[in-house]
């Protein structure tokens, strides 16, 4: 795979220290130093969806998908790039990988709420 190309498959728990890193590395620009923290229980415990974006077998990128209402509500969080991949369509495409796969869900009732400093940026 080359860098042109970005591959996004489901985490692993062995994904788990490298998305830490992520993390790490955007603050304290994007995170404050106390969300990693919740970063990591979120991992251990309340990951539903969660997908890495992979370049040149580095993850460059992280974003998850949970839900709320019986599933019909879908909350887009925890979307994480690595400083040297910003600004270069990484968390656009991880973005719509996810929406496009909340789409096909029948029991969405409502599109993706975002729920991470995502807002923030914008």
């Amino acid at each position: 795979m080359d860098s042109s190309s970005p591959n996004i498959r489901s985490y692993n728990f062995v994904d788990k220290e490298q998305i830490l890193e992520l993390l790490r590395l955007n603050t304290p620009n994007y995170f404050a130093i106390e969300e990693e923290k919740d970063l990591l229980c979120y991992l251990n415990s309340e990951v539903e969806l969660y997908y890495v974006v992979e370049l040149d077998n580095k993850i460059v990128g992280c974003g998850g998908i949970n839900f709320e209402n019986n599933k019909s509500i879908g909350k887009i969080s925890w979307d994480i790039i690595h400083p040297d991949y910003q600004g270069k369509s990484i968390g656009s495409t991880l973005l719509k990988h996810r929406i496009d796969l909340l789409l096909t869900m029948k029991s969405i009732g409502k599109l993706p709420r975002f729920n991470s400093n995502l807002l923030a940026y914008f």
